[in-house]
């Protein structure tokens, strides 16, 4: 995962040297001795007002969503989460300088607070389900009796006209997307029982039902896998629960920084 806070601009200084932005946190962080960021630059702290930017130095013109940046972006977000709570900065975010992000905490001080506030202390935790099943449209052939219908009613597929063989799948969309709501209806009620707050992500493909994003308290851990167990325990050999994480809480952060 990439994604985080957004900010509306991204700048950089004429000679090409600024201030490479991971995350924003509370201002009793501690940065480990010899954490390095892109470009193997040391990873600093900038702090104003009770929040800290999480910054490297930055001496190129652009960033590059590279395979070795992101990562790098990535291991240092993971290893600022360990031991506090951050909100994660989307790639890509360069400040001109150590001036310029010092201003950045003061301009959105009460925001980047408030949104802290709202995730101290908790994770995210990525949960998909699947139909793990060889093709969708079969099996909802046949467990769907009013998709069979129409499927009969079209009679061979090949001498279907154009128009029918659209409605049919305009059909099958509507379906599915019946199913994965009445999914979602029956994971999120067991999540709410044990106090887990969810989003609801968009699916990445077609067999994919549900890719939720979890917010878990860290010293709940057991709770989330037993609500997976719980939720799971209900659905047939026909779905497979895949958890993923812990990560930053992106999914629950949702505002632009004003630069």
């Amino acid at each position: 995962m990439v994604s985080g806070v957004q900010a509306e601009t991204v700048t950089l200084m004429d000679d090409n040297h600024g201030q490479y932005i991971y995350a924003i946190t509370t201002d009793d962080v501690v940065i480990g001795e010899g954490l390095l960021g892109l470009g193997g630059e040391p990873v600093r702290r900038v702090a104003s007002d009770g929040l800290v930017a999480i910054v490297s130095e930055m001496n190129r013109p652009k960033v590059r969503p590279e395979r070795r940046n992101l990562a790098a972006h990535m291991q240092v977000i993971k290893k600022m989460m360990e031991d506090t709570t951050v909100l994660p900065i989307a790639f890509g975010m360069v400040a001109a300088d150590l001036e310029s992000v010092g201003a950045l905490l003061r301009r959105n001080h009460d925001v980047l607070a408030e949104q802290l506030d709202n995730v101290a202390g908790k994770v995210e935790m990525g949960l998909r389900i699947r139909w793990d099943v060889a093709n969708v449209f079969d099996f909802f052939v046949t467990t769907r009796p009013d998709l069979r219908a129409a499927r009969d009613n079209l009679g061979d597929v090949h001498e279907a006209s154009r128009d029918q063989r659209i409605a049919l799948g305009r059909f099958f969309e509507e379906v599915i997307t019946d199913e994965r709501e009445r999914i979602f209806d029956e994971v999120s009620a067991v999540f709410e029982r044990y106090g887990i707050e969810l989003r609801n992500n968009p699916p990445r493909d077609e067999k994919e039902a549900l890719n939720l994003a979890c917010l878990v308290e860290r010293s709940r851990h057991d709770d989330f896998d037993r609500a997976v167990g719980d939720a799971a325990s209900s659905f047939d050999a026909s779905y497979t629960f895949g958890v993923s994480g812990p990560w930053a809480p992106s999914s629950f952060v949702d505002f632009a920084l004003e630069v």
